[in-house]
């Protein structure tokens, strides 16, 4: 670990990512104003819900990876102004048309292309300001926890603005409104030599994605995400049977889950700063396994103090520290002509691995016992801090070293 007065300086927020930062910190509050009655609204039977969950899913991996690789193509400001305007097409829908089908498939297909999409327009500003991995990581962390706020008190005001599902979507159909020309006052970092439209197989052809850092960085993402949601599938019946099925232990825990995910997000930067030079093998492995213990912790114990502080040092570990130096990771290795594909490539994974990791839990539980498939799961969690441990140094760093000294050679 360096000291304070070695570490480099972090730079100020660019103008433009503070302005990219607000616009996401309304449509984050926006989003979680309707969650109380999203929820009330989907009230399906388990099949009905499943069918959803799916085609949602799908239609996410389809938004992530095609609207996030035109953006390559095409001014991604102008891609982000389409991924608004499916956003604004998702609220009329859900007010105006009877169902839930049709405003599932256009919200699913948008919503994760225009994260995916303004991910990469982030990733654009880092390289032309020629951001260190340190500053990266620190302005990821800050956006990262001006969107995570409003998820903690939009919940909570939205019944008092609203009485029903309707009132409700109009609020959030004219915010976004209001915010979406916000958008038009962000400067374009680069240039794109080519503006012609894509063909479909340039679409599909992402060759950073291709690279052995790219295949494990794809790896931990997905398992990352598959084992998170296998836990939180086998432990929300495990909750239930121990605590009971009152609201107000549940939202406790996922306070303190939020709570220490914004305590993270602060601490990213510096503790990056602080304990990743030369390169943070062993804060993201060291990080990694403290989550493992509080997973296990959470299914060894029938304490309720034990799940919430394990919540907690997830939210701070697993979520806020980590989280922004993983999702910095691209931007330091990836040519910027294909960093909104391999974004997409990214989130698809993420998207896939959301619906595998419930579906292997109920899969396995079924046929191998609830005892013997916890076993299963807390050890195969294990995995995600040794394949940090292993990987980084092998793949990762190479390729965040020879991206780095290329970008150098080009200037």
């Amino acid at each position: 670990a360096m000291s304070a007065e070695d570490a480099p300086r972090i730079r100020r927020m660019p103008w433009d990512l503070e302005l990219l930062t607000i616009v996401f910190t309304v449509m984050s509050f926006l989003g979680a104003l309707n969650g109380p009655f999203l929820s009330q609204r989907i009230d399906q039977d388990l099949r009905t819900a499943a069918k959803m969950g799916a085609i949602f899913a799908l239609m996410n991996i389809l938004g992530s990876l095609f609207l996030s690789r035109f953006s390559d193509k095409l001014p991604r400001r102008g891609v982000l102004w389409l991924g608004f305007g499916g956003n604004l097409v998702f609220n009329c829908c859900a007010v105006a048309l009877p169902g839930w089908w049709a405003p599932l498939i256009i919200g699913g297909f948008f919503m994760v292309g225009t994260i995916s999409t303004s991910s990469a327009l982030f990733g654009d500003y880092c390289i032309s300001m020629q951001a260190s991995g340190e500053e990266v990581a620190t302005w990821q962390s800050r956006m990262a926890l001006a969107v995570t706020i409003p998820r903690i008190v939009a919940p909570l005001i939205g019944p008092m603005l609203a009485t029903n599902m309707d009132e409700s979507m109009r609020i959030v159909t004219l915010g976004t409104l209001l915010v979406t020309p916000a958008v038009l006052l962000l400067h374009v970092p680069r240039e794109k030599e080519d503006r012609r439209l894509p063909t479909f197989s340039e679409l599909l052809n992402v060759r950073a994605a291709r690279t052995p850092a790219a295949s494990w960085y794809f790896g931990w993402c997905f398992l990352g995400v598959f084992l998170f949601n296998v836990c939180t599938t086998l432990l929300g019946p495990l909750f239930t049977k121990r605590f009971g099925s009152d609201a107000r232990p549940r939202g406790q825990v996922q306070s303190a889950a939020a709570m220490g995910s914004v305590i993270g997000f602060l601490l990213s930067g510096p503790v990056k700063q602080r304990f990743g030079t030369p390169h943070p093998t062993n804060l993201i492995s060291g990080f990694l396994f403290f989550t493992f213990v509080g997973r296990a912790a959470m299914f060894a114990s029938a304490n309720f103090w034990v799940h919430l502080w394990a919540n907690f040092l997830f939210g701070v570990m697993g979520i806020g520290v980590i989280g922004p130096i993983k999702d910095s990771m691209p931007l330091l290795f990836v040519p910027a002509d294909e960093l909104g594909g391999f974004i997409g490539v990214q989130r698809a994974v993420e998207s896939l691995s959301g619906v595998a990791g419930p579906f292997f839990a109920g899969l396995i539980g079924d046929s191998m016992g609830y005892n013997l498939l916890t076993l299963s799961c807390v050890s195969f969690y294990l995995c995600v801090p040794l394949y940090a441990y292993l990987g980084y140094p092998k793949y990762m760093q190479p390729a965040i070293e020879r991206a780095l000294s290329e970008r150098e050679k080009a200037d």
